[in-house]
């Protein structure tokens, strides 16, 4: 029995001993591959900086195939996907050259890692001018005030931008729109920044996106007596009108309703609208700064025409 036992423990240990053994042959086979150079290839996008406005690069070659050396830890450790190289349009013109020294294309990889070679190798763009044009921007926000209250004043921080391309392509382009934007059931004012929608229209722009700002005040409800003018009389007939004074009923935000007096109101008749069913419609004609939801009670007045 103490045989058995004795074997089954020298099994055991040499079982350990042998794991113990395979385990660190195997990490000195990892670090000795590790240390070993390695090639790889890697795609680095190409882009243009530094373009004044109103100049772009003729379309050329958009990436480069960039081969590198280094050791298997190195390529492990470096981060080779979306990588982008620029193009200095101010300090190199018309024609971009690999070298083996470049020190700008090196900055992408570690010390560690060599570039071996670039396809393409050289690189011929031009910077072109380009046509420009004005256009106006239609704004696509949206404000619903909450119930019992109202938009006093809006604005935006620009009504109009340049844009620049290829004229046949700006010649065709109208307007540009904001994104849109909702707000609802509000009661607070609201400001903040709204891009413009431009993206993949084959052109440039000025202003990525423009300042907005809505005023928002309580609203409450009043009524004034306004008497109706007569536009339009006849000079050879008089002309009489029923009734001659009529409620015209408005909103206006809380904080300026005092400073609203009836004659800031004015409503009119128009004679040319005279017609068999002997009576003319209402029309308002002005109303103080800032109300809304104007509206005059009676819709029309019955009319006489006399004789002078």
């Amino acid at each position: 029995m103490g045989y058995k036992n004795g074997l089954l423990y020298i099994k055991q240990k040499s079982s350990r001993m042998f794991l113990l053994a395979f385990l660190v042959s195997l990490t000195i086979w990892f670090l000795i591959n590790l240390s070993k150079n390695y090639e790889r290839n890697v795609i680095v996008q190409l882009s243009y900086t530094n373009l004044d406005h109103g100049t772009f690069v003729k379309k050329t070659d958009s990436v480069l195939k960039v081969k590198i050396v280094g050791s298997g830890f190195s390529l492990m450790t470096q981060k080779l996907d979306d990588l982008s190289f620029n193009i200095d349009t101010q300090n190199i013109h018309n024609i971009w050259v690999w070298e083996a020294d470049d020190s700008e294309l090196n900055k992408l990889f570690s010390k560690s890692i060599s570039v071996k070679s670039v396809l393409p190798k050289t690189i011929h763009f031009k910077v072109k001018t380009v046509s420009k044009k004005k256009v106006p921007i239609i704004p696509k926000i949206k404000v619903v005030p909450k119930l019992g209250y109202g938009i006093t004043s809006y604005g935006f921080t620009k009504d109009s931008v340049y844009i620049y391309g290829e004229e046949a392509i700006i010649d065709s382009i109208a307007y540009i729109k904001t994104d849109s934007l909702v707000f609802e059931n509000s009661f607070e004012s609201i400001k903040g920044q709204v891009a413009l929608k431009y993206a993949n229209k084959g052109f440039e722009i000025e202003e990525k996106e423009i300042g907005y700002s809505y005023e928002i005040e309580q609203f409450t409800q009043g009524e004034f007596s306004v008497g109706v003018k007569v536009k339009n009389a006849l000079t050879s007939k008089r002309i009489t009108i029923f009734p001659k004074v009529v409620q015209v009923q408005f909103q206006g935000p809380l904080s300026q309703f005092s400073k609203y007096k009836a004659d800031g109101f004015s409503v009119y008749v128009d004679v040319n609208d005279i017609n068999e069913t002997n009576t003319l419609p209402i029309y308002i004609e002005q109303v103080p700064e800032g109300v809304v939801k104007t509206r005059v009670l009676k819709k029309s007045v019955t009319y006489l025409v006399l004789e002078k």
